[in-house]
């Protein structure tokens, strides 16, 4: 929450979850996949 925080960090950070979020994904296919 400080201003000395590095934007590249947050830049990083933002990265970081959409690659969570694609993993989420991937997982939630790869079950859809098992169901079926």
């Amino acid at each position: 929450m400080s201003g000395k925080k590095k934007p590249t960090q947050r830049l990083s950070g933002k990265i970081a979850m959409k690659k969570n979020l694609r993993r989420l994904l991937s997982d939630n296919e790869v079950s859809d996949n098992k169901f079926d």
